[in-house]
């Protein structure tokens, strides 16, 4: 198992903050499994990929991969975390609006147009839904990247919207609104 850790924040108390959920985060997933690795019919591994780190953004995924004994197939989950390091708050999707960051197209990020980017996303062959897709009902983890501006990318694990063997797949969903 690895994860970050922020250091040298002039807020000590967002540096506290952010560690401690990064460090409750990537436990929740081995708690959910520790049975199983107790009894040892799972092997597990949690990894961490930093994706935007600048301006005061701090946009983390957290990967799970592992293979339960006599399963089929192998199991992936990654979660996106997000944080103002300033103060140590959490970025959610619905207050993307407030951090004041140039987007490429205004974020209005709803669950209505998140399943209207999935499936035009869908008909152009970058995401592959379930055959039976009705749309999401909540909103999606997700992570931040960009040079220039802040993209934004929901998250969708396997059998979330599409089937296990399209993976874990990213959506872009600030440039095809």
């Amino acid at each position: 198992m690895s994860y970050p850790q922020v250091e040298n924040l002039q807020n000590v108390a967002a540096r506290h903050i952010i560690n401690r959920d990064i460090i409750d985060t990537t436990a929740k997933f081995i708690e959910e499994r520790q049975k199983q690795i107790e009894d040892g019919t799972t092997n597990i591994k949690v990894s961490y990929q930093v994706r935007f780190n600048k301006d005061s953004i701090l946009s983390l995924t957290i990967l799970e991969e592992g293979q339960d004994k006599g399963a089929a197939h192998a199991f992936k989950t990654m979660k996106g975390i997000n944080y103002n390091y300033l103060t140590g708050q959490k970025i959610t999707l619905t207050e993307l609006d407030k951090i004041g960051k140039k987007f490429d197209v205004a974020p209005e990020f709803t669950v209505d147009k998140i399943n209207a980017t999935l499936k035009k996303q869908a008909k152009e062959g970058k995401v592959t839904l379930l055959s039976d897709f009705k749309g999401i009902t909540t909103l999606p983890d997700f992570y931040m990247s960009g040079k220039f501006g802040l993209d934004i990318y929901g998250i969708f694990n396997p059998y979330e919207v599409g089937p296990y063997a399209a993976g874990i797949q990213t959506v872009s969903l600030t440039k095809y609104y």
